[in-house]
Formats: structure tokens, C-alpha cells, sequence
């Protein structure tokens, strides 16, 4: 592969996973405030949360080894890892806000 240009972006694997962890969790937490007594929501918003740090944390891992493997892609595989790292302080920030917010 080649340098990575900030477009290459939008058409890798990495992006479309970090982009749909993204929008789903945004979605769970929208949904627990508009329909706060639905437990079914909340608990598939944590159940959401498990797998998907399962999921990221397997890929982040993944590219991890191919950042310390590949020499010449190393810019490439960084700037992979550091997009789908991105979602865990997005992550953090709704789960303190739901518990704050909900005063669970």
C-alpha cells in the first residue's frame, strides 16, 4: 500500500467499523433518552458496549501487530489504529453521561 492520503479513509474496513460503532452507539444513547423507561434499551445499549469494546479491541489489537510487523505500512496501520482507538474516549464520554444523566 501506498501513503495514506486522508480520503483513503472513507474506504477502508477500519473507518466502516469505527464509523457504525460510532452511529450505533449514538443511537442506543438517543434512545435511552427518549424512551427512558425502557429497560430492553438499556440493556442492549450495554450489551452493544460489550461487544463492541470486544470487536474494537480485537481489531485495535490486530493492527497493533501489524503496526510492529510492517515497516514500510507503518504510517498506514498507525493512522488505522488511532481511528478505531478514537472510539473509546466517545465511548467513556456517553457511558458518564447516560449514568449522569439518569442518576442510575
Amino acid at each position: 500500500m501506498s501513503t495514506l492520503l486522508l480520503n483513503d479513509i472513507e474506504h477502508t474496513t477500519t473507518a466502516k467499523i469505527a464509523f457504525w460503532s460510532f452511529l450505533i452507539g449514538t443511537a442506543f444513547l438517543i434512545s435511552s433518552y427518549i424512551f427512558p423507561n425502557c429497560e430492553e434499551i438499556i440493556i442492549g445499549g450495554l450489551i452493544y458496549i460489550i461487544a463492541a469494546f470486544i470487536i474494537n479491541g480485537f481489531i485495535a489489537f490486530a493492527l497493533f501487530i501489524y503496526f510492529l510487523i510492517s515497516t514500510n505500512e507503518r504510517a498506514y496501520y498507525g493512522f488505522q489504529l488511532l481511528v478505531i482507538l478514537i472510539n473509546i474516549p466517545i465511548a467513556i464520554l456517553y457511558i458518564f453521561t447516560f449514568f449522569y444523566f439518569k442518576k442510575l
